[in-house]
């Protein structure tokens, strides 16, 4: 008798575990073109912007939300309405008795959501996936000829399937697992090395990861170098630099508006061109190649889909290695900020 108590009180403890394990999985996630919403039901964000609306048809309460969620879930049956950030391109939703749904909106051909717009995303659990799968039995309508000449008066019926595209996400899986987005930058670097740039970049999710260059345009003329003991100089030189960059960023969206902490490395390109009727008698302080590290945010707005404007300041710290930058920074402040010191980019960036 207590062995039969203990095995039913075993299998009771188990059943919020298996309820718990189950898996909800996306039946459809898509951009509903027929429906708005109305003007008393619509959520706007800390920008002022109208948020996107997303109902999750789930037979199952949701806990929570993560992701740019605006106000509370609203709650209607087997309905959930959730309003989002405009340009949110994943969230997870926690369920009551179901494992978390991370949902990436590239998967489903959707880059990101748009203002007052309506998606529909359809949750189904193993249960119903079941339920879907069974056949199912639909009487063959017969003609009036049919029913007259038959003396049997029998009905046919026949036997089919429901339509399992439906249980497919938007993108095949293959193609699912491909979140990665590439994109191209145009701009002005100033403050440190003074001169356009350009950028290729790719993003993950939220994360990006970037590589760059600045074509320096700006000169610091008539720099002179005497060796320790000389007694007059021995180098002198007009130099320039450019500088090329590498740099990994974390993106949060709050509507139109991305804000991208960022951190990186700068490899720095000094050379110097010897001074009109000086002649050097070496050329050790011809080159200098200084290593930089940097912290950087970018502001960028999207001004239309794809290109977005940005402006992002940065500061960059030597971390030596180049003994002739030590040298010869001291010689100009302009000098010294190529290599350490406040800089700022602005520019273009178009998504591919």
């Amino acid at each position: 008798m207590n062995t039969r108590i203990y095995i039913i009180t075993f299998f009771l403890a188990m059943l919020p575990i298996a309820a718990i394990s189950q898996e909800l999985k996306i039946q459809s996630f898509a951009l509903s073109p027929t429906e708005i919403i109305p003007g008393g039901e619509q959520r706007k964000d800390l920008n002022g912007v109208t948020c996107a609306l997303v109902k999750v048809q789930v037979v199952d309460a949701i806990d929570r939300v993560e992701g740019n969620i605006i106000g509370d879930i609203d709650s209607r049956g087997t309905e959930k309405r959730i309003y989002m950030t405009q340009g949110t391109k994943m969230f997870r939703l926690y369920p009551h008795s179901h494992l978390p749904v991370s949902i990436m909106t590239g998967d489903y051909d959707i880059e990101r959501l748009e203002g007052n717009r309506v998606y529909i995303l359809r949750l189904i659990g193993d249960n119903d996936e079941k339920r879907v799968k069974q056949e199912t039995v639909k009487p063959i309508e017969k003609s009036p000829q049919q029913q007259t000449g038959s003396s049997q008066n029998q009905i046919s019926y026949s036997v089919r399937h429901n339509d399992q595209q439906s249980l497919i996400p938007a993108r095949p899986d293959h193609i699912a697992d491909t979140k990665f987005q590439f994109h191209l930058g145009l701009g002005f670097n100033a403050l440190s090395i003074m001169g356009p740039s350009a950028h290729i970049g790719v993003s993950y999710a939220q994360f990006l990861l970037e590589a760059g260059y600045v074509f320096g345009l700006d000169k610091v003329e008539n720099i002179t170098l005497t060796q320790p003991g000389a007694s007059s100089p021995m180098e002198a030189y007009d130099y320039s630099s450019s500088k090329f960059w590498t740099r990994l960023g974390y993106n949060f969206s709050f509507g139109g508006f991305n804000v991208s902490p960022q951190a990186g490395v700068t490899f720095n390109m000094i050379s110097g061109k010897a001074v009109s009727g000086f002649t050097n008698s070496s050329d050790y302080f011809k080159k200098s190649n200084p290593m930089s590290a940097f912290a950087a945010i970018r502001f960028s707005y999207e001004v239309v889909k794809h290109l977005s404007i940005h402006i992002t300041p940065q500061y960059d710290f030597s971390i030596g290695g180049d003994q002739v930058f030590e040298v010869i920074k001291q010689g100009d402040s302009k000098l010294k900020a190529w290599g350490e010191g406040f800089g700022v980019n602005a520019g273009i960036i178009y998504d591919i």
